[in-house]
């Protein structure tokens, strides 16, 4: 499992080419003791030919600075009680998120980010994967046949180690740190190639995009960051040969040419930058994934609250 970075993506954005100057990052400007608070909110829907679903969660989450040096930070990240709610006809998935939450809550996540908002560790590894197996044994218990014994020792050994743990607790966390790598005095859009997670597993697709840096009116402490990517077609076609790969006939082969053909991918991130901080204040990240007559949109947005 790939680290949200790089499914997110939002910092490859400043490492682009083909600029007429180096940029100057705006960096983390966190003060130690400072309690930082947004409230988040995710949100899923899908459409197709069967129908429409929808979920949606609404979760505070506190960031604490425990300490600050001239190179990292060491934080406190603490996620509160989330108001959960989805399609009615999915019950046991509600449930199954109720458990989850209810362990996340009690946890205190202290992590080390760099100036740039990368996330460099996660001090309390050992006391977060124990909670982890917990929720693991609470959720097999909860469902109504079991959880077969390889397939629960396999959940366990996916959550071995700290990429992984960070890269599915965390995933979200680096958009609070989007602005920082950054250069707040740009004004002209930056094209740029980059990874984009791949949905079906394997490698990931190849994409393009640009960022624009814009200022905000009335807001002399904050300026606007937006990026928009989107999958290149040559690497769908990638995929395609690369999952054929002599395996199927050619008749298989051309079938799934089609129906992965209309395969499109596109992200969208806005964000409200705080430029005495270099924190997102408000920031919103949509991937739209649409295939045949499919379609599904994740949304993931933070809200600064204090």
């Amino acid at each position: 499992m790939r680290y949200l970075a790089k499914a997110v993506l939002v910092f490859a954005v400043f490492c682009a080419t083909h600029v007429d100057a180096e940029p100057v990052a705006l960096g983390l400007r966190l003060q130690e003791g400072a309690t930082y608070q947004w409230l988040s909110v995710n949100e899923r829907a899908s459409e197709s030919s069967t129908g429409k679903q929808a979920s949606r969660s609404i979760t505070p989450l506190s960031l604490t600075v425990l300490k600050a040096t001239k190179e990292a930070f060491l934080v406190e990240l603490r996620y509160g009680k989330s108001e959960l709610s989805m399609s009615a006809e999915r019950p046991e998935v509600q449930r199954f998120l109720n458990d989850a939450q209810e362990i996340v809550q009690s946890l205190k996540f202290r992590v080390v980010i760099d100036k740039q908002g990368q996330i460099q560790d996660l001090q309390n590894f050992e006391e977060v994967q124990a909670a982890v197996r917990k929720l693991i044994d609470q959720l097999a218990n909860s469902l109504k046949d079991g959880l077969p014994e390889q397939a629960k020792s396999q959940l366990q050994g996916m959550f071995s180690s700290r990429q992984v743990i960070v890269g599915v607790l965390l995933k979200d966390v680096p958009l609070l740190f989007v602005g920082a790598g950054a250069d707040p005095n740009a004004r002209t859009p930056v094209r740029f190639d980059s990874e984009m997670s791949n949905p079906f597993g394997g490698e990931p697709f190849k994409a393009t995009g640009v960022t624009t840096i814009s200022s905000l009116p009335g807001s002399p402490n904050a300026f606007q960051l937006e990026t928009r990517q989107s999958v290149k077609a040559e690497s769908v076609a990638q995929l395609i040969s690369q999952m054929a790969q002599g395996k199927m006939s050619k008749i298989d082969e051309e079938n799934m040419r089609k129906q992965l053909s209309g395969l499109n991918i596109q992200d969208h991130l806005s964000a409200s930058i705080d430029l005495n901080t270099g924190l997102s204040s408000k920031v919103r990240f949509v991937r739209t994934t649409s295939l045949q007559d499919k379609k599904r949109i994740d949304a993931r947005e933070f809200s600064l609250v204090q």
